[in-house]
């Protein structure tokens, strides 16, 4: 139902009695008496004066049998109990005399008397209401037209009917159990959630807010969407408190099926706490323009706790081994080839130093004015450490 509609069909006006039916039984009564006197004027001025007297009371008793047809008729459309029912109705609605009243008490329609037959419940106006405060009743005439009025004695037109009585206390609602699966696959239940909520209250600008003068605020517009913004299940008409805690579940289970576990049951320090990210889904400006579709304004909520299926903790354990074996078996090779580095980056060192000395000995061999033979045992002196240290070289590279 969107605004243009209820603007269109909505009622502000406040009707009043109408005392034309007043007339017309002062003009029943004229026409009545009238026709009596006449008759009795033309019976003293008959001929036949033993015949006209019979036909003095003959308006009273068409009038008579009129009215109790009446009543039978009222009776048996309406499916009332009795005919005092269908007595008190015409007298108010023919000749707005004894009009019933209705009491609306915790948003509910009372009666004074137990197993009383309520006029305003089965057929409807004309009556009075009687509205305690913190209740309100929406009217919904036969054309489809409907009003909305609150707390006072609020006048019922004819054929307007009580839609639906509301409470605007606060409530409060406890959803058990909810089942969702997370990103990374695995099902988490979400118990025990609470929240509070009630009528919707005014604009977001904070308009109609409570205060001593009005301590319960309402919107006419909040109102029409409790009542006819619901679907209609195999169960029946949906209630306005399941409809309100449809708006909760969805933005619970939505958030769930986005995040991964971990993040739910364990998060990371410093990372977005998922309650607080809750929260602010069901308190930030989308999340209240969902529950003003739905004619409420949400007060405070619980999230609950997040849990597991015991089925599933153990394969979670596996999980978790798995994964953290992985981390440290990378760890651990990541490590051995830093100290395998480590250690051909000293060896590649120490061979280039031992050549560097090498090359200064020969080098100093063929300053020096030695003899052949001496240069010859020197050369080969060079070469066998030469050798040997690439003999070192290949034997340590095997061992790695």
């Amino acid at each position: 139902m969107n605004r243009e509609m209820m603007q269109k069909t909505g009622q502000k006006e406040e009707p009043v009695p109408d005392n034309r039916g007043l007339m017309k039984l002062v003009l029943i009564l004229i026409v009545v008496l009238g026709f009596m006197v006449l008759d009795v004027y033309f019976y003293r001025q008959s001929t036949m004066k033993g015949l006209g007297l019979r036909y003095l009371w003959l308006p009273v008793l068409v009038l008579a049998w009129v009215f109790w047809m009446s009543l039978k008729f009222i009776q048996q459309a309406y499916s009332l109990n009795n005919t005092r029912s269908a007595l008190q109705y015409l007298l108010a609605s023919a000749f707005s005399l004894n009009f019933p009243f209705a009491l609306i008490s915790e948003g509910q329609v009372l009666v004074d008397e137990l197993g009383k037959e309520s006029l305003i419940e089965a057929i409807g106006g004309p009556g009075y209401l009687v509205i305690q405060p913190g209740n309100v009743v929406l009217l919904e005439s036969l054309d489809g037209t409907w009003r909305v009025v609150g707390a006072g004695r609020k006048y019922l037109k004819p054929q307007e009917r009580i839609k639906e009585a509301i409470s605007l206390e606060e409530r409060h609602a406890h959803i058990v159990e909810l089942k969702a699966t997370t990103r990374d696959g695995i099902p988490v239940i979400i118990g025990d959630i609470r929240f509070r909520f009630r009528p919707y209250s005014g604009d977001q600008s904070g308009s109609f807010r409570r205060s001593p003068d009005d301590p319960f605020p309402y919107s006419d517009e909040a109102i029409a969407l409790m009542i006819y913004n619901r679907p209609v299940t195999e169960e029946g008409l949906a209630s306005w408190h399941q409809e309100v805690s449809k708006v909760v579940e969805e933005i619970i289970l939505n958030f769930v099926r986005q995040s991964l576990v971990d993040h739910l049951t364990a998060p990371d320090v410093g990372s977005v706490d998922p309650r607080n990210e809750i929260y602010r889904r069901l308190l930030d400006r989308d999340g209240k323009e969902r529950f003003r579709q739905k004619g409420a304004e949400l007060l405070w909520v619980d999230i609950g706790h997040f849990g597991i299926p015991s089925e599933v903790k153990d394969q979670r354990v596996d999980n978790w081994h798995v994964r953290w074996s992985g981390s440290v078996e990378i760890r651990r090779a990541q490590d051995e080839a830093q100290r395998i580095l480590q250690h051909e980056e000293d060896r590649a060192e120490a061979q280039a130093e031992l050549l560097i000395s090498l090359l200064r000995r020969w080098e100093a061999i063929s300053s020096k004015e030695e003899t052949q033979q001496s240069r010859h045992i020197l050369y080969l002196t060079i070469l066998s450490q030469l050798l040997e240290m690439i003999d070192k070289s290949a034997r340590g590279s095997g061992g790695d």
